[in-house]
């Protein structure tokens, strides 16, 4: 779906107000790399993705008990490995919030996308991958993993010759992505949600599907 730059102006307010001064530059920069990666394929409507960067993280800074109460209320289960991994909770209520506050924006790429921007999905589509990886690498993301991985996507990007190897880049940053926020969670000793574990072990599969 095509979204009018008057739509898009207006959204932009909407997320500024709801959003704290860090989480709103942030929400910016996720937005500008997703039009970067998405320049990549011609398929991809640049004003869509520009509604999906600016909601994914539109219900990140509520608490645990909102969060819940969102989910219950739309008949949601709750389980034990989304409140141990509480940080992925705003991925879950975020559609909600879209298809309650921003009806109009509320296409199917765009609430997938949302839902599946932190833990990624093993059938995650290139709209969500595209997603899910400019919120790992956008520029204000400043850690050495994430501006290692952010480099090589561009470059490998850059030398595509055609839509397998540009699909061999995205598949090889989302595996690095995934595997760095292992490796994180390992090192702090936090919950490892197993729907990483599961997008991981399928990106895997799928770039070596794409490599042969």
């Amino acid at each position: 779906m095509r979204f009018s730059g008057t739509q898009i102006n207006i959204l932009t307010q909407e997320v500024e107000q709801r959003l704290s001064d860090k989480r709103y530059k942030h929400t910016l920069g996720v937005k500008d790399a997703a039009l970067k990666l998405a320049s990549f394929f011609e398929d991809l409507d640049g004003s869509e993705i520009s509604v999906a960067a600016l909601l994914h993280d539109i219900t990140k800074e509520y608490s645990v008990a909102e969060h819940e109460k969102l989910m219950l209320s739309n008949g949601e289960k709750v389980t034990d490995a989304d409140l141990l991994s509480s940080a992925v909770l705003h991925s879950l209520t975020a559609p909600y919030v879209i298809l309650r506050d921003f009806p109009s924006y509320a296409t199917e790429n765009v609430l997938s996308s949302v839902k599946n921007h932190t833990l990624g999905d093993a059938e995650m589509s290139v709209f969500d991958e595209i997603i899910f990886l400019a919120d790992s690498v956008e520029d204000g993301r400043t850690y050495p993993s994430c501006v290692e991985v952010r480099t090589r996507l561009y470059g490998d990007l850059d030398n595509a010759s055609d839509l397998r190897e540009r699909m061999v880049s995205l598949h090889t940053a989302t595996v690095a992505a995934l595997s760095n926020t292992l490796a994180s969670l390992r090192a702090r000793n936090e919950c490892i949600h197993p729907k990483t574990l599961e997008t991981l072990d399928a990106f895997v599969g799928k770039l070596a599907d794409k490599r042969n």
